[in-house]
């Protein structure tokens, strides 16, 4: 008996695909996939070795401003919170980039979990594919 798994290099945390601006008068904000906070400050770490951390939120000191991310309590995910000399456009661009390297984390850890755990699970594997979009099909074999 076989069994498919797929790991698709998306987030695990769902969010709206419009992107939601504060108009405050300094700032405005993008939610991201992010929910895990220290994978955040993994992906951040490799764009830039100073990620300023208290309580709150994190920041990382960009060459336009400062980019600070804060949990988003109802949604369960961080949102990017950017100073209004950062062009939003960019701003956009960035997330997008960081939201694809934090997908990318999760399914490697996914991935290394997976494939550490067969035995214990009475499984083996049969067959590993990688597909055009990153996606990861692992066929499965339960041992019985």
């Amino acid at each position: 008996m076989s069994a498919f798994l797929f790991l698709i290099p998306l987030g695990l945390a769902v969010v709206s695909t419009g992107m939601a601006f504060i108009d405050e008068e300094n700032y405005y904000s993008i939610p991201t996939k992010m929910v895990e906070e220290n994978l955040l400050k993994q992906v951040l770490k490799g764009y830039s070795s100073a990620v300023l951390e208290n309580k709150e939120s994190l920041a990382q000191h960009l060459e336009d401003g400062v980019i600070y991310f804060r949990k988003n309590e109802k949604i369960g995910n961080f949102e990017a919170v950017f100073s209004k000399e950062i062009p939003q456009e960019e701003a956009i661009n960035l997330i997008s980039s960081l939201n694809d390297e934090y997908s990318s984390l999760i399914q490697e850890i996914v991935y290394k979990t997976v494939i550490d755990n067969l035995g214990e699970n009475n499984l083996s594997l049969e067959s590993e594919e990688v597909l055009d979009d990153d996606s990861i099909v692992l066929t499965l074999n339960v041992n019985e």
